[in-house]
């Protein structure tokens, strides 16, 4: 099976948003903040990932390219499985599966309600250009908008 485990120390690169994206990284000790520039160039922190964390999972879904950065909070170790690999564990490894889902759902829920506190918090806005973002499967920033209500204005499109 492909997989390695590197330490970092305090303010290390794991991996740059654009690089080649071919591995899961799981958090074995120690702190990750996650981070997305949009196209403006504004950049965006995501919730810190730590210990039983998964990252980098976008390979899983076909992408090539990292859609952000991640950087060492502090002294971490980090295990990286090649996506086939990953694949494989996925499919026989019931232990690593259901860890693996728990985590996703996790962070699906923190999104979800730094989605919904920046809703609550401006009427409009672009998420990308917001603390907490959200991006498509392509990297793309979501715009999210409030609902049209009588007498607003027609949206440009």
């Amino acid at each position: 099976m492909h997989h390695r485990t590197a330490s970092y120390g305090r303010g290390e690169t794991l991996f740059t948003q654009g690089d080649r994206c071919d591995d899961v990284l799981f958090i074995r000790r120690g702190l990750v903040e996650l981070s997305v520039v949009s196209e403006s160039g504004r950049e965006a922190i995501l919730p810190t990932l730590g210990r039983g964390d998964f990252l980098g999972e976008e390979c899983l879904s076909g992408l090539r390219m990292r859609s952000g950065s991640a950087i060492a909070v502090n002294a971490s170790v980090i295990q990286f499985f090649g996506c086939d690999t990953m694949r494989k564990l996925l499919r026989e490894g019931h232990v690593v599966a259901d860890r693996f889902l728990a985590h996703l759902l996790a962070r699906h829920v923190r999104m979800e309600e730094a989605l919904i506190e920046e809703l609550n918090e401006c009427p409009e806005v672009n998420i990308a250009d917001s603390p907490k973002a959200v991006h498509s499967k392509r990297g793309k920033p979501y715009n999210v908008r409030r609902p049209l209500k009588a007498g607003d204005p027609p949206r440009r499109q």
